[in-house]
């Protein structure tokens, strides 16, 4: 493969991470960067795909994916929804096969880490500006600029106190502040795992502090699952200073508004809603029908999915039709995605899609795992072992989203999981 197409490659990579932050209304940098390189792969080598040896063939499971979704669209209630489906699930493939066929090696692979890696740092720092500043990127949905390029807010529709605790919340490149603490989730492990303990230790907090700041109680549950398996599975001292760390920061943001309050008659929403994180899961996973709010209406968001796929039979309502599910029975608060991937994918694609997943997800975990408890070689052991715990806190952190099914760092992750595997079997370093 030549330079200048591995070029284009790397810069359809790189504008995964950027997503909507480079965009014009339902355009992004992305889907040109997309074009861009199917027509300079066909203008190159024609209309073949390359022939490369993969050790395993997990990245299989993706055809497998868009053709049973291709399926459902015949019983999809809503034709539009599912083709919209398809293409979200055509752009995840196209990260994950041009990382699996272009990115072959170590060489590459280390190439594309620090290129991606480079990027998610600039993440972090515009979204600790957005947390602690009045700064603000000027495509966020919280940005006065964001009319002109495409997009409405419509935070005229909130309160005035939820308008102000809306606009202290970071977005970064994801649009969203869910879709971004469950990003940061993603990348946490690659922190935890460097070898550089000063910028381990930073990145963690920087990484905590956003997540608190976005009040996301999914994605924090998932980055303290991150801390504690990568402590109890991989290394202990580290764990137990970076968890001080943890404490102590945590401990000083969380009550100095407090201590505010008593002086000021002020305090920080954010921080009062993330401190509800574990009551929250005690009532998520409470069988209490006659629990309201936020986690009452995700739960009837699953119950109303789960009984429109029994009403199916089991094979499930048809890609992205969870959504007209809701529609049908009214929308609950507002909402209609399912605000759970996992379940998400049980309720549109059905049982037997739905149980194949799981074990598609939960094998690549493993394997990684394994293959970092095996390696001798130290660059395979840091993906190894980061990309296996990042799965993990992924698929709590996940709840968090309405959907994440077009997260595109999702499937960069997914992608990044098919090319360890590879290129450990293969000796490609």
């Amino acid at each position: 493969m030549s330079i200048r197409f591995f070029s284009v490659v790397l810069f359809f990579l790189i504008s995964a991470v950027l997503g909507p932050a480079v965009s014009y209304s339902k355009l992004y940098l992305f889907h040109i960067a997309l074009v861009s390189l199917i027509f300079s792969y066909f203008y190159l080598y024609g209309p073949h795909l390359p022939v490369i040896k993969t050790a395993t063939k997990s990245h299989v499971f993706f055809i497998v994916m868009f053709l049973w979704y291709l399926v459902t669209v015949i019983w999809a209630p809503n034709k539009i929804y599912a083709f919209q489906y398809l293409f979200y699930i055509l752009c995840g493939m196209a990260i994950v096969y041009s990382m699996v066929y272009f990115v072959d090696d170590c060489a590459r692979q280390r190439l594309i880490f620090k290129a991606l890696g480079f990027v998610f740092i600039l993440e972090i720092m515009f979204s600790l500006l957005e947390a602690f500043t009045t700064f603000r990127l000027p495509i966020s949905p919280f940005s006065t600029y964001a009319s002109s390029f495409g997009r409405s807010t419509h935070l005229d529709e909130y309160d005035p106190q939820i308008i102000n605790v809306l606009l202290s919340m970071p977005t970064g490149f994801q649009w969203n502040p869910n879709n971004l603490a469950v990003t940061m989730t993603m990348i946490l492990p690659y922190f935890l795992f460097h070898k550089n303990f000063l910028k381990s230790i930073l990145g963690t907090i920087s990484i905590f502090a956003i997540i608190i700041t976005t009040s996301s109680r999914g994605a924090l549950i998932g980055g303290i699952i991150a801390v504690c398996i990568w402590g109890i599975a991989f290394s202990w001292k580290r764990f137990l200073v970076i968890f001080l760390s943890l404490i102590i920061v945590c401990c000083v943001y969380v009550t100095g508004p407090y201590m505010l309050s008593h002086a000021f008659e002020s305090e920080d929403k954010r921080v009062t809603a993330i401190l509800g994180t574990y009551d929250a899961l005690k009532l998520y996973l409470s069988d209490d029908p006659s629990i309201t709010g936020s986690i009452g209406a995700r739960k009837e968001l699953i119950r109303n999915g789960l009984d429109a796929l029994m009403n199916t039979g089991g094979w499930g309502v048809g890609g992205g039709c969870s959504k007209s599910v809701q529609e049908e029975m009214g929308t609950v608060d507002g909402m209609t995605s399912m605000h759970n991937f996992f379940v998400e994918v049980f309720v549109e694609a059905g049982i037997v899609f739905g149980i194949l997943f799981i074990i598609w997800y939960i094998s690549i975990m493993i394997h990684l795992y394994l293959i970092s408890m095996r390696t001798t070689i130290s660059e395979i052991k840091y993906y190894a072992s980061a990309t296996s715990v990042s799965l993990l806190s992924f698929s709590v952190a996940s709840i968090s989203c309405s959907s994440v099914i077009y997260l595109l760092p999702m499937w960069l992750m997914f992608g990044f999981a098919c090319v360890t595997i590879n290129n450990y079997y293969l000796k490609k370093f």
